[in-house]
């Protein structure tokens, strides 16, 4: 399992030699286990064992259920709401900048998903749009954006995507469920083509 947490990164295994129960936390260093055991463990976690040639070069060993116990503290103390600047403010950006890689390789696993099923822009719905807006070329990111920048957002995109609905603009009248322009009707194009019972969850 490998942990990243805002005041340190762990990799924690069972080793095939250790008693059942008995895991192995590992750190690239010392600091990292240090701040662990102070937090979350303290006297229950073993001495930190340093070792250059290993792959990890400091590891400690800890109990399973005392491990168990700590992770579910550290989830308790979540109280933020972007991961990457808490690890800046907590430990520098040069430790900020080694987990921002970490998250640009692993956004590599949606990417490779994403390109294997983009639809083509007449294929997208206003479900689409409202549910999956990433399709639509909504930018996400880390924070939640307001209701009013969302929807203003949505409605440019739709508008944009009118044409290929055959959805005529008329900034007056929108559809009751997806909020896109319709130019006089209580629902648009795309709603229509969407399941009734889908449909109400917009």
């Amino acid at each position: 399992m490998w942990v990243l947490t805002p005041f340190g990164f762990y990799s924690v295994v069972q080793k095939s030699f250790e008693p059942h129960g008995l895991l192995t936390i590992r750190a690239r260093s010392r600091g990292d286990l240090e701040n662990l055991r102070d937090q979350y463990l303290e006297s229950k976690m073993s001495q930190i064992i340093e070792d250059v040639h290993a792959d990890y070069q400091f590891r400690a060993t800890v109990i399973n259920k005392d491990w168990a116990e700590a992770v579910g503290r550290m989830t308790m103390d979540i109280d933020y709401d972007n991961f990457k600047n808490e690890v800046k403010a907590r430990q520098g950006s040069e430790r900020a900048g080694i987990y921002g890689r970490v998250w640009s390789e692993l956004y590599e696993i949606q990417q490779r998903q994403r390109s294997s099923r983009v639809p083509q822009p007449e294929q997208l719905t206003g479900f689409d749009v409202a549910f999956a807006p990433e399709l639509a070329g909504i930018e996400q990111t880390d924070e939640w954006r307001s209701d009013e920048e969302r929807d203003e957002q949505m409605q440019e995109t739709e508008q944009m995507l009118a044409p290929l609905h055959g959805d005529p603009v008329d900034a007056q009248a929108a559809c009751d469920f997806c909020g896109d322009v319709t130019g006089g009707e209580s629902i648009c194009q795309s709603c229509r083509q969407i399941p009734e019972q889908d449909r109400m969850k917009l």
